[in-house]
């Protein structure tokens, strides 16, 4: 029993150790769960706040696209209005119903010349026609380029009437450079230019 006795003493001691090996390791690791807990944390916080500037990003890039095409689209909507303002003005001389947007008193003379356009009358310096489009604000600025007879016409420029309109035996073609510029309240800036060919009769 002695023998026995030795071999249970033993495997205590032995047990003791494992236990007291056990707790120490225990108690050298008692804060790591929690630093891992931080760092996920972390981690997790991080990838939050990228998302959150991401999809603000992206708002603003979705604001400035559709502020964009606004600003085309009014720019564009300048030149559909010269169509008919160009043809009233120029074969009635006179305002008629475009008198509210007309800037330019003297456009009906600049229409019917046969001068050639002036390089400082532009859309931001003494514009020809403007428009208020709720938050847009369109200029536009219509140059009389030149004027000749039409394609398949006999008859000169100069009979009978000099200038595009009523007179002579008419079918002169007279060619305009239209610029057409829109800006909104923030301050975006939108510019379209189109040429326009309008033919007396």
């Amino acid at each position: 029993m002695v023998a026995n006795r030795g071999q249970f003493e033993e495997s205590d001691i032995n047990k003791k150790f494992e236990m007291k090996d056990t707790k120490s390791k225990i108690q050298y690791e008692k804060g790591f769960i929690l630093v891992i807990a931080l760092l996920i944390l972390l981690i997790l916080t991080i990838i939050g706040l990228l998302a959150i500037s991401t999809s603000t990003i992206e708002v603003m890039i979705a604001g400035n696209t559709r502020l964009r095409e606004m600003n085309f689209a009014a720019a564009e909507s300048g030149l559909e209005i010269t169509d008919p303002a160009i043809r009233f003005i120029a074969f009635h001389s006179s305002f008629g119903d475009y008198d509210s947007i007309v800037n330019d008193k003297s456009l009906d003379k600049e229409l019917r010349s046969g001068n050639p356009f002036e390089p400082g009358d532009t859309c931001n310096k003494n514009p020809d026609l403007s428009l208020n489009l709720g938050s847009m604000s369109v200029t536009i600025d219509i140059d009389h380029m030149f004027a000749s007879p039409c394609e398949g016409v006999a008859t000169g420029f100069a009979s009978g009437y000099e200038g595009t309109g009523m007179g002579g035996s008419g079918n002169i073609c007279a060619y305009y450079r239209v610029s057409s510029m829109s800006r909104s309240v923030v301050g975006s800036e939108s510019a379209v230019r189109g040429f326009y060919r309008y033919v007396s009769y």
